[in-house]
C-alpha cells in the first residue's frame, strides 16, 4: 500500500493493476472508500475506467484492543450487487 495524498492510498496488486481509496476514522474505525483504479507504471498512477467492469470496493478496519483487529472489505458492481467479500479477525504478532 502506498500512500500518495494526506488520506489517500493505493493498494498495488498484481501486474500493477492498483485500487485508489480514501480513508479516514468514523465510528472508532478507519473506513476505506473508493476513488477509483489505477495502474501503476515507474512510480506514476494512471486512472483505470474499471469501476463498471469490476464495480466500487469499500473497506473497515476496527480495533479491539493494541494487537487485534476486525476486518471487512467488499466489492459491490453495479448491476450484479456483491461480487466479493472478505471478513475476519486479525491478531498482530510480534517477531523477536
Amino acid at each position: 500500500m502506498v500512500q500518495i495524498k494526506y488520506n489517500e492510498v493505493v493498494e498495488i496488486m498484481r501486474y500493477g493493476v492498483g485500487w485508489r481509496m480514501g480513508y479516514f476514522w468514523e465510528d472508532g474505525k478507519v473506513k476505506l472508500k473508493h476513488k477509483g483504479y489505477v495502474f501503476h507504471l515507474y512510480g506514476i498512477f494512471i486512472p483505470l475506467p474499471l469501476s463498471l467492469l469490476i464495480g466500487k470496493g469499500y473497506a473497515e478496519e476496527t480495533p479491539i484492543d493494541d494487537n487485534t483487529f476486525d476486518m471487512f472489505m467488499q466489492i459491490v458492481h453495479p448491476l450484479w450487487g456483491k461480487v466479493y467479500e472478505y471478513k475476519g479477525r486479525f491478531e498482530v504478532k510480534y517477531e523477536t
